[in-house]
């Protein structure tokens, strides 16, 4: 019974880190770059990718064998899908093919939420085709100009934290919680800071930094009865997120006390 208990564990694993070619999504950056168009339609999907060689085989070579270099590399994306050529990423596409325009995409799993690939590309082939007895459907190649950078293996800086605040006598108590996007690296550093109310942004405190590993810190000597506001901020190698959504708090002395 143990052994396929650990061979279930095993197999699910396995399809739990599977990528079904359903979820993975070519978009396009429309012209002002404000906007991430899905391409409508869209079923297949290849990503190809190589590199040129140099052969430097010579007479003396050993034993006949040809040798090469690794020279330039090169990479394009074909896809095809249903034509639906009202849709805003299609009217892209024809505009791109007939202005030589470069377009800025992008593949992503919407399973995951994750960046797969980026890059720039213009469209060398774009045929569309009409069988009577079926849809219209289109096929697309779109050819790199420059790197295909892989996205998910490009570290960024984490989200924004997220931080509590309870009061107490004089200080208030902190407690953050790590972003689940930590960028790509883990997060090695945590930054609490602090400021009146009233005081504009350009009056924080010092940052107080710690390791990630403690999510706490109090600030105290504070007068009780003045609201303070705080704010955290994490780092992993890529630098520093945001700040952290502010909270608001106020000191209040005990029952009965001065």
């Amino acid at each position: 019974m143990a052994a396929e208990t650990e061979l279930y564990d095993q197999l699910t694993s396995r399809l739990n880190s599977a990528t079904a070619g359903k979820d993975i999504l070519l978009s396009l950056w429309n012209a002002t770059g404000d906007k991430l168009l899905a391409l409508a339609g869209q079923q297949g999907l290849t990503i190809n990718r190589d590199k040129d060689t140099v052969e430097v085989t010579s007479k003396d070579t050993q034993g006949g064998w040809k040798e090469y270099l690794g020279g330039f590399k090169e990479w394009s994306i074909d896809n095809d899908g249903v034509y639906v050529r009202s849709d805003e990423s299609h009217k892209l596409l024809i505009q791109a093919y007939e202005n030589d325009d470069l377009l800025l995409i992008k593949v992503t799993n919407k399973k995951t939420q994750t960046d797969m690939f980026g890059g720039l590309a213009i469209v060398t082939s774009y045929p569309i085709e009409a069988p009577y007895d079926d849809a219209t459907t289109y096929s697309i190649t779109l050819t790199g100009t420059g790197a295909l950078v892989d996205l998910e293996s490009t570290v960024t800086v984490p989200d924004a934290p997220t931080l509590t605040a309870v009061s107490g006598d004089g200080q208030v108590a902190l407690t953050a919680v790590l972003p689940e996007n930590n960028g790509g690296s883990d997060v090695t550093k945590i930054k609490f800071q602090a400021k009146k109310a009233s005081d504009g942004d350009d009056l924080w405190s010092a940052p107080v930094e710690q390791n990630a590993d403690d999510l706490t810190y109090t600030f105290s000597d504070l007068t009780n009865g003045l609201e303070y506001s705080f704010r955290s901020i994490v780092t992993n190698e890529a630098g520093d997120s945001a700040g952290s959504e502010v909270v608001s708090a106020t000191p209040v002395a005990p029952e009965g006390g001065a």
